[in-house]
């Protein structure tokens, strides 16, 4: 036990998965719920919104979840980069996964708009430079950190 007593990874990946289904079942039936608003709000068609939704609670419930997991059992939040590092890597690669599969399943590339293909390139390049200096910075921790002398704990629970 490393003295941490933030929620569990299991109880964020329990959290995204009911916002990823609730926020799909409106999106999907948000044609067929009679809200009493405009047709668009600023240009932004109500399932649109809907989704818009759905992506930001995505990724701040990831994000804050796996910062406040690095908090200590005395109630301290421990701001370590490693932490930070994880909780953004974590974040956006959840946001982009839910992304693909909406654009991929629900919205077929043939239907895509020219706006959404460029979104999705542009994420994807996005997600490959934080992964890329996710594990760089990763690397260049644990290399700098045995030049030191001091010992890198890697534990696999």
């Amino acid at each position: 036990m490393n003295g941490k007593s933030g929620p569990s990874v299991i109880l964020i990946g329990i959290l995204d998965i009911l916002i990823v289904v609730i926020g799909s079942t409106i999106w999907m039936f948000s044609d067929f719920i009679k809200i009493n608003l405009p047709e668009n709000i600023r240009g932004i068609s109500i399932s649109s919104m809907i989704l818009l939704v759905t992506l930001f609670l995505l990724a701040c419930v990831t994000f804050f979840g796996i910062l406040a997991k690095g908090q200590t059992s005395t109630g301290i939040m421990s701001h370590n980069k490693g932490d930070t590092r994880i909780a953004i890597a974590s974040s956006i690669l959840i946001v982009y996964f839910f992304m693909l599969g909406v654009n991929t399943f629900c919205n077929p590339p043939r239907e895509m708009t020219q706006i959404t293909r460029t979104l999705m390139d542009s994420f994807t390049y996005v997600v490959g430079t934080v992964m890329i200096f996710y594990f760089g910075a990763s690397a260049y921790v644990q290399v700098h950190a045995g030049d030191k002398g001091d010992t890198v704990e890697t534990t696999n629970k």
